[in-house]
């Protein structure tokens, strides 16, 4: 029995494997078509991504500059002010508990 199927199917079996390896061949193709798609889209993003934090960077960047330009003005202030103050004594705290 086993030989009369493969006598029947015999002459089918080429066209048939090749059917099946032509239709394997295009799912790898549209499957690689679509892997290079998200691919590119990914890398897209990805792009994207880098350029908004670089501006974001260099937004904290600014801030933190002008902050240090604050902070060395307030600094040249105190000393100014201590300059000032020379070596005046500095008033006696009074005693909360006199009456």
């Amino acid at each position: 029995m086993g030989a009369a199927i493969l006598s029947l199917l015999g002459p089918l079996l080429g066209p048939i494997l090749a059917v099946i390896a032509a239709l394997a061949a295009l799912a790898a193709f549209y499957f690689g078509i679509k892997h290079k798609g998200v691919v590119q889209e990914r890398e897209k993003q990805q792009a994207a991504k880098a350029k908004e934090v670089a501006k974001v960077q260099a937004k904290v960047q600014e801030a933190t500059s002008k902050d240090t330009e604050i902070d060395k003005k307030v600094a040249n202030e105190i000393e100014q002010i201590k300059e000032k103050a020379g070596n005046q004594p500095t008033p006696d705290k009074p005693d909360i508990f006199r009456f």
